[in-house]
């Protein structure tokens, strides 16, 4: 948010991320959470759905069963998805890094060759 001084410049105000000290002090010193977190939050106000002290808890009380990089991945997933709460991870979805050279590939039936051309699956 910008804010106009009393010369007539303007300054960059940072906001504080809602409810944050709900959570562990180092989760809130962890810039990821932090990014994830703000993007919860701006998810919620855009589908109208404005995060209250109850809920946060309750978020924090399930997020805080998990590992942080799982914690992380569940709000990505909800927001990703375009949910509106957070959900368990079922072990389903697997989290693995992506290095940032490294490509990625997905099993949904068909295989990739090199030219691009795509073939059914015979699994």
């Amino acid at each position: 948010m910008m804010r106009r001084t009393k010369d007539s410049s303007l300054k960059v105000v940072r906001k504080p991320l809602p409810f944050l000290e709900a959570f562990p002090d180092e989760w809130q010193r962890d810039t990821a959470f932090r990014d994830i977190w703000n993007d919860w939050d701006q998810h919620r106000r855009e589908i109208k759905g404005k995060l209250t002290p109850e809920s946060v808890k309750r978020q924090a009380k399930m997020l805080t069963r998990y590992n942080l990089p799982t914690a992380i991945a569940i709000i990505d997933r909800s927001i990703f998805k375009g949910w509106r709460g957070l959900f368990e991870w079922n072990g389903e979805e697997k989290i693995v890094p992506k290095k940032k050279t490294e490509k990625r590939s997905v099993n949904i039936g068909y295989q990739f060759h090199r030219c691009g051309e795509l073939e059914e699956d015979e699994n």
